[in-house]
């Protein structure tokens, strides 16, 4: 369900591969993962707007103008979505362009009015990753350096606001970017091996312990885990800030 993400045409389309393959919940997930656009289309009939989401899709995008065809494909390296600011500072992206993806019915507008974000419907975004691999195969590894950046500046933002007393909209924004924030510190671990002995996402993924926290999270074996590869960046990277600030996030939680 979070895949088909409420959209009623993909529901239609995995329901039926789900009754005519007799498929499982379990069984159309895994199709799902391997091959959405295999999966989301009427199995024998020619492909075409009614019969097949794919086929839905290149035709809206088909007519989108050029700077919007690319907005739409690089907006499925952000499962999140992107706030006008995001686009803006990381892609380059006019406020413009992104309303003309949301007006042709390619995007949506999502979180709230003080937190805006465009994002692709999970179909959607699938399909145009798919698209974005053939086109541009290097898109991520472009845009990640300027992403990580981005995120450390959010984390610690928004981290201060949480110190000076502004938690609730703090944990509102970190919530709605965590599918952002995992992706691009997980990059980060591994890539963000600057000269001058600092690791961005090892800084930045200590400085979510207050949050962790305040959302009772901070005893989870998955926030461990990714304190730990973060500590792995920093001593790779020789980030003695990055590896002390670190060590005392897993203080923190391993003493509660």
């Amino acid at each position: 369900m979070q895949f088909l993400d409420g959209y009623p045409f993909p529901i239609r389309l995995a329901a039926t591969a789900m009754r005519q393959a007799h498929l499982s919940l379990s069984n159309l997930r895994c199709r799902l993962q391997a091959n959405p656009q295999g999966t989301l289309r009427y199995p024998g009939d020619a492909e075409d707007r009614e019969t097949s989401l794919a086929a839905t899709l290149d035709l809206s995008y088909t007519i989108l103008p050029p700077n919007a065809q690319r907005a739409f494909m690089v907006l499925a390296l952000f499962p999140a979505g992107l706030t006008r600011n995001a686009a803006q500072t990381i892609l380059h992206l006019a406020d413009e362009t992104l309303e003309t993806v949301v007006r042709y019915g390619m995007a949506e507008w999502r979180g709230h009015a003080d937190y805006a974000q465009c994002a692709l419907p999970e179909p959607a975004r699938c399909y145009a990753e798919d698209r974005l691999a053939r086109h541009i195969p290097d898109a991520f590894a472009q845009c990640a350096p300027a992403t990580l950046v981005y995120v450390a500046n959010l984390i610690e933002a928004n981290d201060e606001a949480i110190i000076n007393g502004n938690e609730r909209t703090a944990i509102t924004i970190l919530t709605l970017e965590q599918p952002n924030l995992t992706r691009y510190l997980d990059w980060g671990y591994d890539h963000d091996t600057e000269s001058n002995g600092v690791n961005r996402a090892a800084r930045a993924t200590a400085r979510l312990g207050h949050y962790w926290m305040l959302k009772g999270e901070r005893s989870r074996p998955e926030v461990l885990a990714r304190l730990e590869r973060a500590l792995t960046a920093a001593r790779r990277s020789n980030d003695r800030l990055g590896e002390a600030n670190t060590l005392k996030a897993i203080g923190d939680v391993q003493q509660f």
